[in-house]
């Protein structure tokens, strides 16, 4: 009898902790969710759409500190915002769109490639189609090789089509990036530093790989040559 009652206890015991666990998990994503659709709200009230894009844009403008910062948090979320990043990928307004699938570019979970592939095959909006090739690429996502092909051959944005190109080959080969670009984000990425540089004043003192990925400091050069910094798009 006494096997039995511990038994039984035991039982009680792991069926209370399994539904802690999951109680614990529909809650971790309840919150995410929520946060989630506060930031997209946040990145919803400014009018992205009055906005210059290319190289004349109003550099007094800093509306894309919101959309930094409102990238890095959803970022710092990682899979638990995936499901109501996804659900964005669907939204009403093409700069929702273009954010959602930038984002789950960073977040390493193939549930999102179904979403991506639909943006990257008949989405409108040519960022949005952009984004999603990329994530795609960073994703590995081998199922999806017929929609990046054509995106790299019959897209109608030159921007597009060379996104698609560069992402091809991990695509073929199903080799994702892995966590690696959301861990850098979250590395690199500080708030107090945005907007620290100032056109015609000093530029503040940063760290970067170089080529050789050896860390090397603006100041170890201040005063003593020119430095040039180059950013590869899509370098990943």
């Amino acid at each position: 009898m006494a096997r039995i009652a511990i038994g039984v206890c035991w039982l009680m015991m792991s069926t209370t902790l399994l539904a802690g666990t999951v109680g614990g998990q529909r809650q971790e994503k309840s919150d995410a969710s929520r946060t989630v659709m506060a930031q997209l709200e946040r990145f919803r009230q400014v009018d992205w759409n009055r906005r210059a894009v290319g190289e004349n844009k109003d550099l007094s403008d800093d509306a894309w500190k919101t959309r930094i910062d409102v990238e890095n948090r959803l970022i710092a979320l990682g899979k638990p915002a995936v499901p109501t990043l996804i659900q964005a990928c669907s939204d009403a307004d093409q700069h929702v769109r273009t954010l959602a699938a930038y984002c789950l570019g960073f977040l390493n979970d193939r549930s999102a490639v179904s979403a991506l592939k639909r943006i990257s095959g008949s989405d409108s909006y040519a960022p949005a189609r952009l984004m999603a090739v990329e994530a795609l690429g960073r994703l590995g996502a081998r199922n999806a090789i017929k929609v990046v092909e054509a995106a790299a051959k019959s897209d109608p944005s030159p921007h597009v089509r060379a996104a698609a190109e560069w992402a091809l080959p991990r695509v073929r080969k199903g080799y994702g990036v892995g966590n690696s670009l959301r861990e850098m984000a979250m590395r690199l990425y500080d708030h107090k530093l945005v907007a620290s540089a100032v056109v015609g004043q000093p530029a503040p003192d940063f760290a970067l790989p170089n080529h050789v990925g050896e860390v090397v400091h603006l100041s170890d050069f201040r005063a003593k040559k020119n430095v040039v910094i180059v950013f590869m798009l899509a370098d990943w």
